[in-house]
């Protein structure tokens, strides 16, 4: 207990809510000073209090979401890996409004929808499809390059990641199949009518997007295959996002590549910005005014502030795709000792 509760190891424990690249550089300065510290003052709830909020800066500052970055050469990386998943996120949220939008679009027959509401439902659409292609590009390119890497300078950091990227991609692709076979499979997408075939494609985006939102809450009534697909659609969905995004941290970026991330971090950030702008000049327009589809629940709506959220991250990550000087803020002896 003594030697638990001994000055060093309480000094490491402290040590390691900062990450592994402040650790490198710090860790050693700061567990002496430390051990000092909490000799002269063995309990002090503001020092630990103090060590936590700035370890979480830091650790903003390492996703690139707020404070500086330390290793200011990766940070496009870093931007762009948060970016990345914070997209993915987004996307999700973003591909079930837009395909609710869509389905509602024209839906009743005696009512014509209104030349706003097919505008800003446009707007929604082309929002959408620049963060899904933007993500889709990210990902095959980075794939693309951590399989070469693999293979041909035998690279095994790659490998993990990737196994985690492929599984995860089979397992939503399969949930793809799974939850539209007994939708607009039974007749198949009639490509030849471009306005069918975007209802119906809206139509299983819907169910696909919902299904996997929301169907952890459902499988309390399905048989065990499908709950394990409600489950793991989502759990798929965030592994494969933190797998690219780990791809992107584990590549070396020439000065093309970092080029290339900002604005792909841009452009995601674009793309979030756009659609919550175009969904709420939708909503603003009338939205589901007219149509034959029920209108958002009070819980989907407040969803929407959650994505809007997301996207505000999103934001503040591509400001810090810049370099950054004296990026550390050090704990001073005065904060340790009060």
């Amino acid at each position: 207990m003594k030697s638990f509760m001994a000055a060093s190891h309480r000094a490491e424990r402290l040590v390691k809510f900062y990450p592994k690249i402040w650790r490198q550089r710090y860790g050693a300065e700061f567990v002496d000073f430390m051990e000092q510290a909490i000799t002269d003052a063995p309990h002090d709830a503001k020092r630990t209090t103090n060590i936590i909020s700035r370890s979480v800066k830091v650790r903003l500052g390492e996703l690139g979401i707020a404070g500086p970055t330390l290793d200011t050469s990766n940070a496009s990386r870093t931007a762009l890996s948060t970016s990345t998943v914070l997209a993915t996120v987004f996307t999700v949220f973003a591909l079930f409004y837009w395909s609710s939008a869509m389905v509602s679009w024209n839906s009743n027959p005696r009512i014509a929808t209104s030349i706003s509401v097919s505008i800003w439902t446009g707007a929604i659409t082309v929002s959408t499809m620049i963060l899904a292609l933007t993500l889709f590009l990210i990902g095959l390119s980075l794939i693309f390059h951590a399989v070469t890497r693999t293979f041909s300078k035998h690279e095994k950091k790659f490998v993990w990641p990737l196994v985690i990227v492929f599984v995860s991609a089979t397992a939503i692709l399969n949930s793809i199949h799974q939850f539209t076979r007994f939708t607009i499979a039974r007749g198949g997408i009639q490509w030849t009518q471009l306005g069918i075939a975007l209802k119906q494609v809206a139509g299983a985006t819907q169910w696909v997007t919902q299904s996997t939102i929301w169907g952890p809450s459902w499988t309390g009534e399905n048989s065990f295959s499908q709950g394990v697909l409600h489950i793991g659609t989502p759990i798929a969905v965030a592994a494969s996002a933190f797998g690219v995004a780990k791809l992107i941290r584990l590549s070396e970026f020439s000065m093309t590549a970092n080029r290339a991330g900002r604005w792909a971090t841009k452009l995601l950030t674009l793309g979030m910005i756009l659609f919550l702008v175009s969904f709420a000049g939708w909503e603003v327009a009338g939205g589901f005014s007219g149509s034959w589809m029920a209108p958002f629940t009070q819980m989907e709506k407040s969803l929407f502030f959650v994505i809007a959220f997301v996207a505000l991250l999103g934001l503040m990550t591509s400001f810090k795709v810049r370099s950054h000087h004296n990026s550390i803020e050090v704990i001073s002896s005065n904060d340790a000792a009060a």
